[in-house]
């Protein structure tokens, strides 16, 4: 495995400001929602200067969210590059490790296309754990507090039916929605593939054009 995972590491620092950002986020949202009825409310009051003011707080606040969306998207992608860079450099270390690299593109057939898989590969994978990693976070953090707000209001059986609600949804898209997954994956071969095939035709340009 790559040295250094520790909690020192850079990428769990990161890990840990976007999940930071993902729950201040929520709870601003939720802050927002709250003061959006207050708007509300100032208009049965008949005092416009009060109306514009809030008006004005409100515009500030969601300036203020839209930062937020802006920070985890810098973040994520900060994260992306730091396991990048991690994975990459031990690959690296294990292509040039006693000749690897010779004895993968000569002596073993199991790997088609290492160069892809070096390169390519790793950013999709690394893109994928920071998608997969925000992804799971933002509806865990969301279902949970969610799921308090409603126990505060409805009580045990407002929570009963909404959670009810969700797994009946989650069965139903369970057989509806392909598995992208699985294409993805697929894609991925096909396109590892063909980009071997495709040098392959390069460096053999000149023995193709004589036959």
């Amino acid at each position: 495995m790559p040295k250094g995972a520790t909690f020192e590491d850079p990428e769990f620092k990161r890990v840990l400001l976007l999940a930071g950002l993902v729950v201040g986020k929520t709870l601003l949202a939720d802050a927002i929602a709250r003061y959006d009825g207050y708007i509300l409310s100032t208009v049965m009051q008949n005092d416009w200067r009060v109306f514009i003011r809030a008006i004005i707080s409100g515009a500030f606040f969601r300036t203020f969210l839209s930062v937020f969306d802006a920070q985890m998207m810098l973040h994520k992608w900060y994260l992306n590059l730091e396991w990048r860079r991690r994975l990459t450099s031990y690959l690296m270390d294990k292509w040039f490790h006693l000749n690897t690299f010779y004895d993968v593109k000569n002596h073993d057939d199991r790997i088609e296309d290492p160069d892809e898989r070096l390169t390519e590969q790793v950013e999709n994978l690394s893109i994928a754990l920071t998608e997969l990693w925000t992804s799971l976070l933002k509806p865990a953090f969301d279902i949970s507090f969610n799921s308090v707000m409603l126990y505060r209001v409805l009580g045990t059986r407002g929570i009963t039916y909404t959670t009810g609600y969700m797994v009946g949804g989650l069965l139903v898209m369970r057989f509806v929605v392909p598995n992208f997954r699985k294409i993805r994956r697929e894609e991925m071969d096909l396109e590892g593939r063909f980009r071997f095939v495709h040098n392959r035709l390069v460096e053999h340009t000149e023995s193709i054009a004589f036959f």
